[in-house]
């Protein structure tokens, strides 16, 4: 796979669902072991090439060094493909707030995955997957506020804070709480919650995980949190709070696509949209369940 040409849903063998979302083959994901062999052979294939160019001493012979470093290619392209899949998984859940493609997306997320190989220390004790998902979901989000329309000084603290909650989210193994974050940037609470209000979560599961209607058998934690939930969709406006119960599903019928929403509240598509980014941007601000 050459990066000049960025990849598309349809590159990486995904088929396009009734529900506006692509869908990855698990054929294509790696199991720990080819990841393991995959980096070997890329760092192998480093090496060899520094000594192409005589920054390194080697016995090898030129040819056998051209072999090391096409091997080493190959196994670059490989890993990029077989973790295309969280690629998609973000742009997916992102296209809710995104009026272009999730094509456009998905090559964002591409990006952002191809940096996060470049970076990435395998010695660091942390997981590709989970080191990657900090790049891939803050490449989307960085298109998502280009086309809204930011302006510079938000975008800029945006990007700060940005880059901030990926440092903590390595360090810690989740996503940092807003105190944590107004502590390492040395800003007020108040600032971090207006940065974090102009870049709404991917989803209304984002705030809160795993309280949304059809898990079977829920807990008494899960319970305590969707009656958060219900009661913190009673503080939004009315036509705010109305969006988010139809568009998951908190009304007591099944979720429905942002069309849906829309036509059943007699508004545009891209008004429910705007809707529905200030609810959940209101919402990730707001107090954590006790």
């Amino acid at each position: 796979m050459d990066i000049t040409h960025l990849p598309t849903a349809t590159d990486v063998s995904a088929d396009r669902s009734g529900s506006g979302t692509y869908r990855w083959s698990q054929d294509q994901s790696l199991t720990q072991s080819e990841e393991d062999e995959l980096i070997r052979t890329i760092e192998i294939g480093t090496l060899a090439a520094a000594a192409l160019d005589g920054q390194l001493r080697s016995t090898a012979t030129r040819r056998e060094l051209g072999i090391l470093v096409a091997e080493g290619q190959r196994a670059r392209e490989r890993y990029l493909t077989g973790n295309l899949g969280l690629v998609l998984y973000f742009a997916n859940r992102a296209a809710h707030r995104f009026c272009g493609s999730v094509d456009d997306l998905v090559q964002e997320g591409f990006l952002g995955l191809v940096q996060a190989m470049e970076r990435f220390d395998p010695d660091a004790g942390v997981r590709f997957a989970t080191y990657a998902s900090s790049w891939i979901r803050a490449a989307i989000d960085d298109a998502v506020r280009r086309e809204s329309g930011l302006g510079r000084h938000t975008a800029r603290g945006l990007r700060r804070l940005q880059r901030v909650e990926v440092e903590l989210e390595q360090e810690q193994g989740r996503r940092p709480r807003l105190e944590e974050l107004a502590a390492r940037t040395g800003r007020s609470l108040t600032w971090v919650s207006e940065m974090v209000a102009h870049a709404p979560p991917l989803s209304l599961d984002d705030i809160v995980p795993d309280v949304l209607p059809g898990r079977p058998d829920p807990g008494a934690d899960d319970r305590r949190l969707y009656a958060w939930v219900a009661s913190a969709i009673e503080t939004l406006p009315e036509d705010e709070g109305e969006v988010v119960r139809r568009r998951f599903g908190l009304d007591g019928e099944p979720p429905r696509s942002l069309e849906a929403v829309a036509a059943g509240l007699r508004m545009s598509k891209r008004r429910c949209r705007r809707l529905e980014q200030s609810a959940l941007a209101r919402l990730r601000v707001l107090p954590e369940a006790a």
